[in-house]
Order: C-alpha cells, then structure tokens, then sequence
C-alpha cells in the first residue's frame, strides 16, 4: 500500500528527491542493502536526518518489506516530511535505474 512519490526538491539533483507514500493497493518494490553501523550512520547524513532533532529532511524508520518469495524482513528506511509534488531530473531517475540494475545483477 506504497507508492514511489517526489515530494522534496534538491537544488544538488536539481529536481524532485524520492520518498514513499500511501496508496491503497499498490506495490512499491525496492532493493535492500545490508549496511555496517558506520554505513548507516553515512547514511544518515546523506538523508538529513539526526536522531533527537526537532525537524529532520527525511525520519528514519524501521518497516517491514517482503521478498519476492513473501519472506518478511524489517528494515531501515527513510521517509520525507516535507509533502509536495515535484518532477525529479533525468540524472536522478537514472542514478535510481541504475543502482536497482546493479543489484539486480548480482542476485540474478
């Protein structure tokens, strides 16, 4: 009951920056990484997100996925707080596409 959505703009990506939102009935797929703590940490930075303050970019959370074979797993993911609607770059998408074929190759 997820959707891909665009509610966050980057003046670095020069466009719309990805997020999820509700939406009854559809399917969002992803790829999952496993990280080290120091991963994560990097990670947060990326996102703006500092544990304890007020106002973040984007708030960490823990949900659960399922893989294709319906194995559910709780992972980290990071979600925006800003709402809105706008169109990423060409550039970004295709950093998107791109990582998802990466991993799609070594799990193939």
């Amino acid at each position: 009951n997820k959707t891909l959505i665009f509610p966050r703009v980057s003046q670095i990506q020069k466009g719309g920056v990805a997020s999820f939102g509700n939406a009854q009935g559809k399917k969002l797929w992803g790829v999952v990484f496993e990280l080290s703590e120091e991963g994560i940490k990097t990670l947060d930075r990326f996102e703006g997100y500092k544990n304890g303050r007020k106002t973040n970019s984007y708030e960490r959370k823990t949900v659960t996925v399922f893989d294709c074979k319906k194995n559910g797993m709780n992972v980290i993911t990071y979600e925006a707080n800003k709402t809105g609607n706008f169109t990423p770059s060409n550039q970004y998408m295709s950093k998107i596409i791109i990582s998802i074929c990466q991993r799609l190759s070594k799990v193939l």
